[in-house]
C-alpha cells in the first residue's frame, strides 16, 4: 500500500529558527531536499561547492511538529547551471526517526505530461504548510520537468515549496522534488521538478535505501481480454492452479463457463501462455472472427475453415485438397487431418484454445456433429498416442448445447470451471494497484452497487484512480445512462429488447424485493448474460447497478 505523502514531509529550519524549505524522508534515516535550501538554512552561498560540515535543524510538521532532529550532509550537488544534475542535498539523520513517519514511495516515468499533481511546502506567510497543486509538462534539457498552476485560485508555487516532494496523482507516487520557482515573474505560476530518474542517476546511494515502488501506468478497461503482462489481473483461486495441473494431463479438457466480461478469455490466455512455458504450442480460435454465415449453415465448410485457421496459426501450409475426400464425411476428414498431419507435424503438444464456441450454439445443423467430434477427439485420447498430445481448451457463456445424444457432448466430461465475482478481499488488492489507499467502508459501498463484477469494479477504480470522478459521484449517478456505465447498460437493455419474453422475466426478477422464481429457460439465459445470480432454484439482480437501471428503464414501479 503507497505510503501517504504527508508522513514524509520534513520542515527545513535556519539557524535563527525560521523555515526555509521543505524535504522528504526516502529512507529509516536519509532525507533528500534542495542544496539551496540546506545553504540558506547554514546562512551559505548558494553556489558554495564544498559540502557542508554543520548539522540541519528540521521536524516532521505532521506527524511530529516542533520535535527537533539533526541531520547532516551526506551528499551534495551544489546550484550550477551548467550541471544536469544540480540542487540535490542528501541528508542523513543522527537519530531514528518518529514512529509514524513513513518513507515517501518514489516512482519512476518516462512521460508526465499532463499528470495531476499536489505538493505540501511551507510558503513566507504559512510555516504551518500549504498545498498546491497543477499538473505536470514535459522535462527540460537538463532534465527538470516544468509544473504549472493551472488553477485561479490556492497557492501558487513559490519559496518554501523548494524540497518539497511532489506526488504524482495519475502514479499514486512521489514523481519528484520541487525546485526553483519562477518568483521573479509574478504573473507566471510555474515551478520545476527534479524527476527521480535525475535524483537516482545523481546519488548511486539513493538506490541502495529508498523503499523502490515500480511505476504501473493505469490500463483503461474495456472488452478485450486482460493483456498477460497486466498487473490488473486478479487471480480467482484455485481456478488457475486446477487449471495449471489439468493442462498438463495427456488429451486434457477444460471447459470455462461465465457471463459476459467476467475474464472467461483472460483465463483461457493465461492456460494458454503457461503450456507454452511448459513447451507446449498454443493455438486461439476465436469463434466470434473465424465462422461466417456460410460456414455457419454448412458443416464441410465450417470444418475445412476450422482446419485452415488452425493449420494457419502453427504456421503448416493448408493441405486440406491432399486430406479432404469426398468419399468420406467432414468430420472423419477433420479428424484425419489434424491425426495424420497437423499433430504428426509438430513436435510439441498443443493446447488448443476455443473461445466463445457458443456462437454456433444456434446453429444446431453443425452444432451436433461439432460438438461431437471434439468428444470423440478426448474419448481417442483416453488409447491413442497421437491425441494424447492434444489438449482442449473450451470457454463459452450460455448454458452449455445439449445434443440429442448426451454421450456426444464435450461439455459433460474433463475439469469445468465457472468463475465467481470477485470478494472483498479481492476487490480491496484490486483497489491497491490502482494505487488507492480505500477504507473497508469504500470497498463495501462500491461492492454494494457494482457487486464483485470484474469490469465494473475495474471501470469504477480506473476512473477514480485517474482523478476522473469521486467514489460519491460515481454511486450518485452509476444506474443511469449520465455515469459510467452507459455503454454497459445499454447493451444490456439492447439486447433484451430483442427478446420480450426475457424482457418480461428481468421486469419480474428487478420488480421482486427477494429472490424469485422464473422458467428455468429465462434464469439460465438471464445468467448466461451476466444480470442475476441463482439462490438455489431462485434469481436475483446480480447487483444493485442492474436492479435500479432496470427498475427504472423497464418502469417497474
Amino acid at each position: 500500500m503507497t505510503a501517504p505523502l504527508e508522513f514524509s514531509v520534513v520542515r527545513i529550519y535556519s539557524n535563527n529558527n525560521k523555515v526555509v524549505g521543505a524535504g522528504f524522508l526516502v529512507s529509516q534515516k536519509h532525507i533528500l531536499t534542495c542544496a539551496h535550501v540546506v545553504a540558506d538554512a547554514l546562512s551559505l552561498a548558494r553556489t558554495i561547492v564544498e559540502k557542508p560540515e554543520q548539522s540541519i535543524s528540521l521536524d516532521f510538521p505532521i506527524v511530529a511538529a516542533k520535535q527537533l532532529f539533526k541531520a547532516k550532509v551526506v551528499f551534495w550537488r551544489p546550484v550550477n547551471p551548467s550541471e544536469c544534475a544540480e540542487d540535490i542535498a542528501g541528508l542523513e539523520l543522527e537519530t531514528s526517526p518518529p514512529d509514524t513517519a513513513q518513507p515517501a514511495q518514489l516512482v519512476f516515468a518516462e512521460n508526465f505530461w499532463g499528470h495531476p499533481f499536489r505538493v505540501l511546502g511551507f510558503p513566507l506567510t504559512q510555516h504551518n504548510g500549504a498545498w498546491a497543486s497543477g499538473e505536470l509538462r514535459a522535462g527540460i534539457s537538463n532534465g527538470w520537468v516544468q509544473l504549472e498552476d493551472v488553477k485561479q485560485q490556492g497557492y501558487a508555487l513559490e519559496r518554501g515549496f523548494s524540497g518539497a516532494p511532489i506526488w504524482n496523482e495519475h502514479l499514486q507516487g512521489i514523481a519528484g522534488m520541487a525546485v526553483a520557482a519562477e518568483i521573479n515573474r509574478l504573473e507566471t505560476k510555474a515551478a520545476f521538478m527534479i524527476p527521480t530518474k535525475v535524483l537516482y542517476e545523481a546519488w548511486f546511494e539513493l538506490g541502495k535505501q529508498v523503499n523502490l515502488l515500480p511505476v504501473i501506468e493505469l490500463e483503461s478497461p474495456d472488452d478485450s481480454p486482460v493483456a498477460l503482462n497486466s498487473h490488473f489481473y486478479v487471480d480467482r483461486p484455485p481456478r488457475e492452479s486446477e487449471c495449471y495441473q489439468m493442462i498438463a494431463k495427456p488429451g486434457a479438457l477444460i471447459r470455462i463457463k461465465a457471463p459476459w466480461q467476467m475474464g472467461k478469455t483472460s483465463l483461457m490466455s493465461r492456460i494458454l501462455q503457461h503450456g507454452q512455458t511448459q513447451g507446449y504450442q498454443t493455438v486461439s480460435i476465436d469463434f466470434r472472427q473465424m465462422a461466417g454465415r456460410d460456414e455457419l449453415t454448412n458443416l464441410d465448410k465450417f470444418l475445412q475453415r476450422f482446419c485452415a485457421n488452425v493449420g494457419r496459426r502453427l504456421r503448416l501450409a493448408n493441405k486440406l485438397e491432399h486430406y479432404w475426400d469426398e468419399i468420406f464425411g467432414s468430420k472423419d476428414n477433420c479428424t484425419e487431418y489434424f491425426e495424420d498431419y497437423l499433430l504428426k507435424e509438430i513436435d510439441q503438444s498443443l493446447i488448443l484454445g476455443l473461445d466463445n464456441v457458443d456462437r454456433i450454439f444456434a446453429h444446431q445443423s453443425i452444432a451436433d456433429d461439432f460438438f461431437a467430434l471434439l468428444r470423440a477427439w478426448h474419448e481417442r485420447a483416453k488409447n491413442n498416442t497421437i491425441w494424447q498430445t492434444m489438449r482442449l481448451v473450451i470457454v463459452h457463456s450460455q448454458a452449455a448445447y445439449i445434443p440429442r445424444d448426451i454421450n456426444q457432448s464435450p461439455f459433460n466430461v474433463g475439469l469445468p470451471i465457472e468463475l465467481p465475482e470477485l470478494n472483498e478481499l479481492q476487490v480491496l488488492d484490486l483497489a491497491q494497484r490502482h494505487r488507492l489507499n480505500w477504507t473497508r467502508e469504500q470497498i463495501e459501498k462500491l461492492m454494494a452497487m457494482v457487486g464483485g463484477h470484474p469490469y465494473l469494479v475495474r471501470v469504477a477504480l480506473y476512473s477514480i484512480a485517474c482523478r476522473k470522478i469521486t467514489l460519491e459521484q460515481l454511486l450518485a449517478i452509476a444506474p443511469t445512462e449520465e455515469g459510467l456505465y452507459r455503454d454497459h447498460l445499454l447493451h444490456h437493455l439492447s439486447k433484451l429488447e430483442k427478446n420480450k419474453e426475457l424482457l418480461t422475466a428481468m421486469k419480474e426478477v428487478v420488480d421482486a424485493s427477494k429472490p424469485v422464481r422464473i422458467k428455468a429457460g429465462y434464469a439460465s439465459q438471464l445468467h448466461s448474460k451476466g444480470l442475476v445470480k441463482y439462490t438455489g432454484n431462485y434469481v436475483q439482480p446480480l447487483c444493485n447497478l442492474y436492479r435500479q437501471y432496470f427498475r427504472d428503464r423497464l418502469r417497474v414501479n
